[in-house]
């Protein structure tokens, strides 16, 4: 099941343009789509690791690369937390020219999701034995 993020604005003083965020359910933990099992304390530490890093930078679609791509850079991650077996995220678009992109189509009705770039180790039984969070890329939602 795909997560819609919804959509805040905030105004500011600092510029002539509203703050933009998405935020919501970034994902929750179990078995994937691919049959793959994230166990919730495997996710738990890979949450707390995650926000003890100082650039989190997301891009606009799916990557293959383990590195985010800086000229496709469309939003910065604000706050990531679990909730139960959720993860829960909040990210601001940027002033970048793939976050104006995104900026655009939410003021067209476009509606996002989150998706993650992990990377880990499986055992046998297709269970992750342990992640390290890359990033959150954000997709149009279908």
């Amino acid at each position: 099941m795909v997560n819609v993020l919804k959509t805040e604005t905030i105004s500011t003083n600092i510029s002539t343009r509203d703050a933009l965020y998405l935020s919501g359910v970034f994902m929750t933990i179990g078995t994937m789509a691919n049959g793959n099992i994230y166990p919730l304390d495997i996710m738990k530490d890979a949450v707390a690791t995650f926000n003890e890093s100082s650039n989190m930078l997301g891009s606009l679609g799916k990557s293959d690369k383990t590195v985010i791509d800086l000229s496709n850079v469309s939003h910065k991650i604000c706050d990531v937390h679990m909730d139960g077996k959720n993860i829960i995220g909040k990210l601001k678009i940027l002033d970048t020219p793939a976050g104006n992109k995104v900026r655009k189509m939410i003021l067209d009705g476009v509606k996002f999701s989150a998706t993650s770039k992990i990377i880990g180790m499986l055992d046998d039984t297709k269970t992750l034995t342990s992640a390290t969070i890359i990033t959150w890329n954000i997709l149009i939602s279908a």
